[in-house]
Parts: structure tokens; sequence; C-alpha cells
């Protein structure tokens, strides 16, 4: 059976009494180079689907 990964990393909230999250982005992009390399996973998908090392 295959294996599928979905990651998500959000930094931002429309909240203003939510901070921004300032190493989300890097901890799941982090994590989803985990799954590939390890993880024995057919596909690991990112949201958003483009990462942002600045952020």
């Amino acid at each position: 059976m295959a294996r599928y990964a979905l990651v998500i990393g959000i930094a931002d909230y429309l909240s203003p009494s939510l901070p921004r999250l300032s190493k989300a982005t890097n901890d799941a992009e982090a994590i989803a180079q985990i799954l590939e390399q390890y993880g024995d996973f057919q596909s690991v998908q990112r949201l958003p689907q483009r990462w942002n090392k600045d952020k």
C-alpha cells in the first residue's frame, strides 16, 4: 500500500492576537525532508507548496 504525507507549515495567521511563528516553515520543511529520506513515502506534499527559507 502506498504511503502519502502532507506537511503543513503556516507561520502567519489572520488573527492579530496570534503572533507570527518564526520557525514553523523551517520546521515543516525539515520534517518533509526527513519523511522523503527515511519515511518510505511515495509522495510528500508541502503546504504552502513553495517553501520560503527567509521566513
